[in-house]
């Protein structure tokens, strides 16, 4: 046999074995991204029991955890944040300052205080300040705010968490 003859299987051998192990390497990849996928389906699974179960403990407390995305322009709360704190609240309504209409007016300068410090830089402040809804009724709340940084150092975030503590306040 001509020796280009054994060259050329000897080529196709070489062809072969590097397909097989691509196919090899290929059906590592496709049980590990299947493994992957199996345990984001549990991750996610499991974060959506937390977040119920947190849900369910905000609503129980009268309590609501809301942020306010710069970037986004938006806020995204929740828990009971509507029966929390009286109303809802939009982000154009919170750039305008409608927001503080809900805001006892005795407490306005707190609030407006807190919501300055929390915007200019990054901080963690509380306050207790009553807020009153649509009906008129006067409700105690407790915040904690804290701001957080984006990747150019100015404040893109505001996240805080409020908890109605009317009972406490009227014992």
């Amino acid at each position: 046999l001509p020796l280009g003859f054994f060259a050329t299987c000897l080529g196709l051998a070489m062809v072969v074995r590097h397909m097989m192990l691509a196919q090899t390497k290929i059906a590592r990849l496709q049980a590990d991204s299947r493994a992957l996928v199996d345990q984001l389906k549990e991750q996610n699974e499991e974060s959506n029991r937390d977040r119920m179960r947190l849900e369910m403990a905000m609503d129980s407390a009268h309590a609501a955890a809301w942020d306010i995305e710069f970037e986004r322009q938006e806020v995204r709360g929740s828990g009971a944040l509507e029966q929390v704190l009286g109303q809802k609240i939009t982000y154009e309504g919170f750039m305008r300052g409608e927001a503080m209409a809900q805001i006892h007016p005795e407490d306005r300068r707190l609030v407006a205080s807190l919501f300055q410090d929390l915007g200019r830089e990054p901080c963690r402040r509380q306050c207790e300040h009553r807020v009153v809804n649509a009906e008129g009724a006067v409700r105690w709340v407790a915040s904690t705010g804290a701001s957080l940084t984006g990747p150019d150092g100015t404040v893109a975030r505001i996240v805080i968490f409020t908890v109605d503590v009317t009972a406490r306040k009227e014992v």
